[in-house]
């Protein structure tokens, strides 16, 4: 299985939950170091830490190879938050808001899907940001409003090749994401 942003908070914890539960996981983060430590706290043996950007296509690809074949699971996570007031928010920081959450997830659902000849499920994380307004939040909600968009357009798409895109919201995230409430399997 493959988890963009792995090297800490919910990417990490997800990855951590499936080791413990026998996977092989494979980590992509931006920082090698960061994911190379979190990666070796893993339980198991075999897991891989990929340096790259979650909407490189070339990176998630080569993540993606790294299962030899045997890619079932993918969880777009990749992602950060900077909250601001609409009326100024930086089209360079909507840019980027849009494309590690929104183009992430969908480089790695093309990415994932071309590897997954028997199906597989595609795990997106959404947020309760892209259901409801939340002053200085607009670009997230936008961005997390996309990503439940994808997984809606994707799922009646894909479904009879047997993959199954699904999107995980969480209400709300600590410090102690490490711990097994934070990353449902």
């Amino acid at each position: 299985m493959v988890v963009t942003g792995a090297g800490q908070g919910i990417g990490a914890a997800i990855a951590g939950r499936y080791a413990r539960a026998g996977y092989t996981v494979i980590g992509l983060d931006l920082d090698i170091e960061r994911l190379e430590t979190t990666v070796k706290s893993w339980d198991g043996e075999g897991h891989h830490a990929v340096q790259g950007d979650a909407a490189s296509t070339d990176d998630v690809g080569r993540a993606c190879d790294l299962a030899d074949g045997r890619l079932a699971t993918f969880v777009a996570n990749a992602g950060f938050a900077k909250a601001g007031p609409s009326t100024d928010y930086s089209l360079t920081d909507w840019d980027a808001m849009l494309r590690v959450h929104l183009t992430g997830a969908m480089v790695g659902a093309q990415q994932a899907a071309a590897r997954m000849p028997d199906g597989g499920a595609l795990v997106m994380m959404s947020s309760l940001n892209g259901l409801f307004g939340f002053p200085g939040r607009t670009a997230y909600g936008a961005a997390k409003a996309g990503v439940a968009g994808l997984v809606r357009g994707l799922a009646p798409e894909w479904a009879p090749r047997g993959i199954r895109p699904t999107r995980s919201r969480r209400a709300r995230s600590s410090p102690n994401c490490r711990r097994t409430s934070c990353a449902a399997a």
